[in-house]
C-alpha cells in the first residue's frame, strides 16, 4: 500500500518574497501610526476637548494648538514624533 508523504509545492521567487515583506512592513507602520493617533485622539477628549475625526485638518489644528499647552505638551510630543517619523 503505497502512501504519497511528499506532495509538489509551489516555490516563491527572492523577489516576490521582498515584495511580500514590504507590503507587510508597511501595513505595521499604518497600524502604529493609526494607533498612535488614536491616542492623541483619547488624550484630547479626556481633556475636555472636542477632537474630530482624525482624517479632518481640523485634528491637526487642534493637536498643534494643544501642543502650546504646558499640560498637554508632554503626553502629546512623544506620540506626534512618532506619527511623524512614520508617517516621513
Amino acid at each position: 500500500m503505497g502512501v504519497d508523504k511528499f506532495r509538489a509545492v509551489s516555490l516563491t521567487s527572492v523577489a516576490a518574497q521582498r515584495d511580500r515583506a514590504l507590503l507587510t512592513v508597511r501595513e505595521q507602520l499604518r497600524r502604529q501610526s493609526l494607533d498612535a493617533r488614536n491616542i492623541i485622539w483619547s488624550i484630547l477628549q479626556v481633556e475636555g476637548l472636542k477632537p474630530p475625526k482624525l482624517t479632518r485638518p481640523a485634528f491637526l489644528d487642534l493637536v498643534t494648538q494643544s501642543l502650546n499647552d504646558d499640560a498637554l505638551a508632554p503626553l502629546l510630543w512623544p506620540l506626534v514624533t512618532i506619527v511623524e517619523d512614520i508617517n516621513s
